[in-house]
């Protein structure tokens, strides 16, 4: 979490937050920033956030924010841009104070946020390759249609697959 004793100012993030999107070059970092803006997400690189964190999504008077440290390159910058944007998608109404004080409950949810992070990195990694090759029009690999889910697990996994779906669409 943020902690600044400037916090009770909205614009706080703002001043902090460098937009370095015009200047990046890896596209995929640039077309998962346009997946987060096209939810209605804002997406900043910051100097640092906070000791260990690489990454945040946080919503703040009704606007969705992604903060991105300024030290990750490459691989990093893209798994945690991913990562966050999965927290932003499957977790909006997870119970913040239970992922603070449970250890299992926070493990879950961050198990469920790398996945997506990792589903659609391939998603889009896949995509790109495909364009690359003048494909006219990206096919993604057919899945199996999956059984109807069953235990906690097996949901979790099927919204986390229908989440990355819905956003390569």
């Amino acid at each position: 979490m943020l902690r600044n004793t400037d916090t009770d100012n909205d614009e706080y993030i703002f001043h902090k937050a460098v937009d370095l999107l015009p200047q990046e070059s890896d596209p995929v970092y640039i077309k998962l920033v346009r997946l987060a803006q096209s939810r209605g997400i804002k997406a900043y690189i910051v100097n640092k956030i906070a000791e260990g964190v690489e990454g945040i999504w946080f919503t703040r008077k009704g606007m969705s924010i992604i903060l991105i440290d300024a030290s990750l390159e490459g691989a990093d910058r893209r798994f945690v841009m991913a990562h966050e944007l999965g927290h932003a998608v499957l977790h909006s109404n997870a119970n913040k104070m239970l992922y603070f004080r449970d250890k299992a409950y926070r493990g879950r949810i961050e198990y469920e946020a790398d996945q997506f992070a990792k589903r659609l990195l391939n998603l889009l990694e896949r995509k790109r390759k495909q364009e690359r090759t003048g494909r006219s029009k990206f096919q993604p690999k057919p899945e199996p249609e999956p059984d109807p889910p069953t235990g906690a697990g097996v949901v979790r996994e099927y919204i986390v697959t229908a989440a990355v779906s819905e956003m390569a669409a």
